[in-house]
């Protein structure tokens, strides 16, 4: 894990007096195979579609160079085919690859926003000189929970590929986690319709726990339910974009095939 997300981690457990290494459960660990279960097939669902295109194009190759009698076709027809095949494959793989990727992440953050609530709830119903931010939290979660469980299962489930995986996985929640505590502190003012009972820090005490605690876990709620959202349109944005390339790349790829057989034919 990224020394600085690690420095980061112990200033925010100093900071809210949270022993997050407690939520470190069985049951997060089990949540996080559920989650993650499909991301570990990411390099064989990418491949897959490719190995059956090349099985497909070599053995086309190897019909044309016999039809013809030429093996300078089949060699040709072989190497123009790899544009449909790694390209046109290569997407339509990585379409489904990101699609469990992105699924499994995003219901490690939600899960993590539950975890967060719990906290808050605690946290506000504890001494009445409680005081802590929820943004800062949440961020604890993340990084004292949320990361470390998927960088325990990939490593554990692909070894040195885990840890590569996980490099590109660690980036991106942690810009993620920024923006959605910029979320969250929006909320906040959003939320705060008693002048007095607002704090730019966006700092909860445990005065008038129902009510703050009431509206912790609404905001909460409500920015778990946008991420969830927009989990969901990037995802499908993702999927019409690999999509579209794929139609792009077979198309690049036929007219090659289609012009070298028409020669091959008139020769």
């Amino acid at each position: 894990m990224n020394k600085k997300i690690i420095i980061e981690r112990k200033k925010l457990a100093d900071k809210t007096g949270i022993d997050i290494e407690k939520y470190l459960t069985e049951e997060v660990m089990s949540k996080a195979a559920d989650d993650l279960e499909a991301c570990t097939d990411f390099i064989f669902t990418l491949i897959i579609p490719i190995a059956i295109l090349n099985v497909v194009f070599i053995a086309s190759a190897i019909g044309l160079a016999n039809l013809y009698n030429s093996t300078l076709l089949g060699v040709l027809f072989f190497i123009s085919s790899l544009i449909i095949s790694i390209a046109g494959g290569g997407l339509v793989g990585l379409k489904y690859a990101l699609s469990d990727l992105i699924n499994g992440i995003n219901g490690l953050i939600i899960y993590s926003f539950g975890i967060a609530k719990e906290i808050c709830i605690f946290k506000e119903s504890g001494s009445k000189n409680s005081t802590y931010s929820v943004p800062d939290v949440f961020k604890l979660v993340i990084y004292g929970v949320t990361l470390p469980v998927i960088e325990t299962f990939l490593v554990r489930r692909l070894f040195i590929l885990g840890s590569l995986l996980y490099w590109f996985v660690e980036k991106a929640v942690f810009n993620i986690t920024n923006l959605l505590t910029m979320a969250i502190e929006k909320a906040f003012k959003q939320k705060a319709a008693v002048p007095e009972s607002y704090d730019p820090n966006n700092t909860v005490t445990s005065v008038d726990t129902t009510a703050k605690g009431s509206r912790t876990v609404s905001i909460l709620t409500s920015v778990s339910k946008m991420v969830d959202g927009f989990s969901k349109t990037a995802l499908e944005g993702v999927l019409v974009t690999c999509n579209i390339l794929a139609v792009l790349s077979v198309i690049a790829g036929i007219i090659p095939i289609v012009i070298l057989l028409i020669i091959f034919k008139y020769i």
